[in-house]
């Protein structure tokens, strides 16, 4: 949608830095009649003094939705919004929420609900006739229609939060899995259970604009989101392009059709072989996580968390990428999740740079700092790398840091 000048629009975000965004596409567009307002979620209780402003509302957890309905208070009191606007996964729903209590265009709950609420997403897909793991009621597991392993998960978390893979009938005797329940965003009590899929697994990143897929990305993971949590590294690897075009494009331009989504930045994962097809797992509104946006930028010179903002705000009228490598690739290292001690880094083992062509970005852990603790995000781990270059030599550097790369932690800091 365009937004007409001048108005007041509520950016609704779980990372803090999102005026950064809002300030370079200010820098980029004329825009200067809009007022911009934030409402950001603080979990970790990491907001500095930069963000004590007017413009912005703290709150410390976007599912405690009493603590929303006192912010939405606070700011209908200061403001007179006149759109609303989500920036990543968590702040979807509330974006749309906002929109409805204030009568305002843009995002519905019902449309909110196509990309938080694993079960609609089923419904969707199946009506289109889109491959999805199957979902499964308790009934048909304890009476032996089922074959295991299968999965659980929480209808509307991000990241694996709450997966499990579920070996037995036994396993499910304390779950409630809220089957008819009306969806609770943010819920950490609603699971669905479904069929399990052993394929590889691939992470897609969409632009959509003017309803149209005006860009698309696709890599296989290296391992499993779930396996993360774990504390074993995730990372991506991105497909030939005769197999972006010939075999991904057309499976998400259906995806697309069937799921009817604002213009925007979409994340997607699905399962897929050569034989078997694809199998759509998730469909977010939301750029992908980790260092995604910093991997894309590099391969395709488009910043997809401020493209995000500028589709939904109508700025963008055309979208230039481009092709500067033949593979892009990232890779992730995880604290330690598990653990049940506070652990701390000493220091790195970091493999040779000379020997790393295609690796374009690192970031790295200090000495001192906590490498232990409840998983949060993917930003949130012991080392990001993001790589661009030739396809073979891409796959050698991420290998060889799979197998050279070490933070070294003790139980107390030095």
């Amino acid at each position: 949608m365009r937004i007409d000048q001048p108005n007041t629009i509520l950016i609704i975000s779980s990372e803090l830095d999102v005026s950064e965004v809002i300030a370079n596409i200010s820098n980029t567009y004329p825009i200067p009649h809009w007022t911009f307002v934030y409402l950001l979620e603080d979990l970790l209780d990491q907001a500095g003094a930069e963000l004590n402003r007017t413009d912005t509302f703290l709150v410390r957890d976007f599912a405690a939705h009493a603590e929303i309905e006192r912010a939405f208070d606070r700011i209908a009191s200061e403001y007179r919004v006149t759109a609303v606007l989500p920036n990543d996964e968590f702040a979807v729903h509330i974006a749309a929420w906002a929109n409805e209590r204030w009568g305002l265009p843009g995002l519905t709950l019902e449309v909110a609900a196509r990309f938080r609420d694993k079960k609609r997403m089923k419904q969707i897909a199946q009506s289109f006739d889109i491959p999805t793991p199957r979902e499964l009621t308790l009934d048909q597991i304890k009476g032996g229609a089922a074959t295991f392993p299968i999965i659980l998960k929480p209808r509307s978390l991000a990241g694996a939060v709450g997966v499990k893979i579920i070996t037995s009938a036994l396993e499910l005797s304390d779950i409630h899995s809220g089957e008819d329940d009306a969806y609770q965003d943010m819920s950490d009590r609603q699971y669905i259970l479904e069929t399990y899929n052993s394929q590889p697994l691939y992470q897609l990143d969409a632009v959509v604009l003017r309803k149209q897929l005006a860009f698309l990305s696709a890599g296989e993971y290296l391992g499993k989101p779930i396996d993360y949590l774990a504390e074993r590294p995730l990372g991506y690897l991105s497909v030939p392009e005769d197999d972006l075009q010939a075999r991904w494009r057309p499976f998400i331009e259906r995806v697309m059709v069937a799921f009817d989504g604002p213009d925007g930045v979409y994340h997607i994962e699905a399962f897929g072989d050569a034989d078997d097809g694809f199998e759509l797992l998730e469909i977010a509104y939301r750029p992908g996580g980790g260092p995604t946006a910093e991997m894309i930028e590099l391969a395709h010179g488009i910043d997809l968390r401020l493209l995000h903002l500028t589709l939904q705000l109508g700025l963008c009228e055309s979208l230039q990428a481009h092709h500067s490598a033949e593979a892009w690739a990232y890779l992730m290292f995880p604290k330690r999740h598990l653990s049940r001690e506070t652990l701390y880094v000493t220091h790195l083992s970091l493999p040779d740079s000379e020997n790393l062509p295609t690796l374009k970005i690192s970031t790295l852990p200090r000495p001192g700092d906590t490498a232990s603790g409840e998983f949060f995000c993917h930003k949130d781990g012991l080392g990001t790398f993001a790589f661009c270059g030739g396809r073979q030599r891409v796959a050698e550097d991420v290998h060889y840091v799979l197998d050279h790369y070490q933070v070294h932690l003790e139980a107390r800091s030095s």
